[in-house]
């Protein structure tokens, strides 16, 4: 019995490692999609397509780079990124930047970043997908320079 699920447990391990192998969306790259949202009911493997879908189009990009040519000099460890559906309300979302910054004898920063912030400002997926994400890389752009702005900010205060 317990060889059978040893067996069970290590294919399912394997079908997890092959599908994160084969994936070209970036191991900190958000995609949290509601069940029954826009994109009707969906799985495991048809979000990691559509978020590949959603990252090839070419508009939206890593922001690490951004972060860090906005703050040179400084130690940018980006956790993640990406699109998250709001929690009380499944059909709108957020773009999310998660990033702590450090300088050599300046205080860590810890970004934890989203947009919007609040739930009546917020697009549905298909507005945040049109264009190629368009809208998700404006938005990224926009918490990559408040990002920076928090670090700078909190430097000259201390």
């Amino acid at each position: 019995m317990v060889s059978l699920l040893n067996r069970v447990f290590m294919g399912g391990i394997a079908v997890l490692v092959l599908t994160a192998c084969a994936s070209s969306v970036p191991s900190n790259f958000i995609y949290e999609t509601s069940l029954r949202g826009e994109q009707g009911f969906i799985g495991r493997s048809e979000k990691l397509s559509a978020a590949e879908t959603l990252l090839d189009g070419g508009r939206v990009s890593d922001p690490a780079p951004e972060l860090r040519a906005a703050l040179p000099g400084a130690t940018v460890k980006l956790r993640n990124w990406g699109v998250r559906y709001f929690e009380k309300n499944w059909n709108r979302y957020q773009v999310v930047l998660n990033a702590d910054i450090s300088e050599t004898g300046q205080r860590k920063v810890k970004c934890r970043l989203v947009s919007p912030e609040k739930l009546t400002d917020a697009p549905t997926l298909r507005e945040l997908r049109a264009n190629d994400g368009a809208e998700v890389q404006r938005r990224l752009e926009a918490l990559v320079k408040a990002c920076a702005a928090q670090h700078k900010q909190a430097n000259t205060t201390t």
